[in-house]
């Protein structure tokens, strides 16, 4: 029937979407006791992916994006950015920041400079962490939040690969 899913029906190539009528909907099924649901909106051909979260009256949108700037090309500014918007009433979020280096084999150092502000170095790799989220260590690799966004607010986050030597002054 139309709009069944049918994985052999979808062939390997580019596609336009016509972004006044298209929309991506998910849904995950977590360990058989909740069921999530999502939507992608903004299908734009941009390499900005917008999520949408709903939780019974409440929901959020979370923005995804790759930072560009003027000479990016040559020297790329190699940061992502996350923003977290919320739509309507009042979205409880959570944010874990679990870095691994080389294929999952380092588990990094963390150094927190300020609570909104972390560098993680492992290998001769690292990362800079920083945004309006404070964030609290947690079993010494990784970070938490748990915070609340309501209608019209925004919280951000903001990742940057760095040299590890360089890691104190990003962002």
């Amino acid at each position: 029937p139309p709009g069944a899913p049918d994985a052999s029906r979808v062939t390997a190539g580019t596609y336009t979407v016509e972004k006044t009528h298209t929309q991506i909907q998910w849904t995950v099924n977590h360990f058989g006791f909740n069921d999530y649901f999502g939507l992608f909106g903004n299908a734009t051909g941009t390499l900005v992916l917008e999520t949408v979260f709903t939780n019974g009256d409440a929901q959020a949108k979370l923005i995804d994006l790759f930072a560009m700037r003027k000479g990016g090309r040559l020297h790329p500014r190699r940061r992502l950015l996350r923003i977290v918007e919320g739509v309507r009433g009042r979205m409880p979020m959570q944010v874990r920041f679990s870095p691994r280096f080389d294929f999952g084999e380092v588990k990094p150092w963390i150094q927190s400079r300020s609570p909104t502000r972390h560098c993680a170095v492992g290998s001769n790799k690292g990362l800079v962490l920083a945004g309006d989220v404070p964030l609290q260590l947690h079993d010494e690799h990784d970070l938490l939040a748990a915070f609340d966004v309501g209608a019209g607010e925004r919280r951000h986050l903001a990742l940057q690969f760095v040299e590890p030597e360089h890691a104190a002054g990003a962002i």
